[in-house]
């Protein structure tokens, strides 16, 4: 059941673009599981980022979020006017 649950066990060719954020100083999740999944995403041919956060922690605590909310957006309009292209 947990397997169901796992983002890593989702992956595949047509899955979307991915922009993952993760705190360098995360306590609950490691960061080698964002790593594996961005690293999973791009063998399977998907656009994935893995942008880590200096001294944030889950959730992002103890981080300025100003970058990683432009990051987001920059991230976004670029994945819109790529798939705008494509039509």
């Amino acid at each position: 059941m947990a397997r169901l649950g796992s983002p890593l066990h989702q992956v595949h060719p047509g899955a979307p673009p991915f922009l993952c954020v993760h705190g360098a100083d995360d306590q609950n999740v490691p960061l080698s599981h964002s790593e594996t999944l961005v690293a999973a995403l791009r063998a399977a041919g998907v656009r994935a980022e893995l942008d880590v956060v200096a001294d944030g922690g889950h959730g992002f605590t103890g981080a300025d979020i100003s970058p990683i909310i432009e990051r987001s957006i920059d991230f976004l309009a670029d994945v819109l006017r790529a798939d705008a292209s494509k039509t």
